[in-house]
This record gives structure tokens, sequence and C-alpha cells, in this order.
């Protein structure tokens, strides 16, 4: 009797070379069952993992923020050097002071 399944075992030896029946032994197994609950562990597991943040975005989202914040500092920067050399009751002298100090 023939039988279709791969997994079924055959009582009768076979006219095969040895190392095939050594490979057929490591290979010829059922696959383990799977449950539901070891297949939900492993979409969380794999959640966790894809909600980190990846490293280089991380870098790319912090020199963009320093970038801005620069840009702000410089724009408040022109912004009081034109107030100060708009002034005009100040002498040059003092105007130079206060533009060093900004």
């Amino acid at each position: 009797m023939v039988c279709s399944c791969r997994f079924a075992s055959s009582e009768q030896q076979w006219d095969v070379p040895e190392w095939f029946l050594v490979d057929e032994k490591k290979h010829r197994k059922k696959p383990t069952p799977v449950t539901r609950e070891m297949v939900e562990e492993f979409k969380q597991k794999w959640k966790e993992i894809d909600a980190r943040p990846i490293k280089r975005v991380a870098e790319a989202k912090a020199s963009k923020k320093k970038r801005r914040m620069l840009k702000k500092m410089d724009q408040t920067k022109k912004k009081k050097a034109e107030a100060v050399c708009n002034t005009i009751d100040i002498s040059e002298r003092e105007k130079n002071a206060q533009l060093k100090s900004v």
C-alpha cells in the first residue's frame, strides 16, 4: 500500500544509499504546530521592534531641530542689530559696544 503522506513511515527498507537515509531522517519530520498565542506573541514582538525609532531618523530630526533653532537665533540677532543701528540718540562707540554684546 502506498501512502501519499510524506511523513508516513514505511516498514520496508529502501534500496538507497546510506547518505540518503541519513538525510531523510534529518528532514522527514512533521513541522511543529504553531498556536494562535505564539503567532500573537511574535506579532507583538515585531510591533515593539518596529515602533522603535531608527537611529538615522532620530539624528535627522535632531539636526533639523537644531537648524531651525539656529535660524531663529540668527533672525533675532539681526533684529536686535537693526534696532541698535536705527537708534539715533546713542553714539557710534556705544552702538559698536552693543553690537558686540549681541
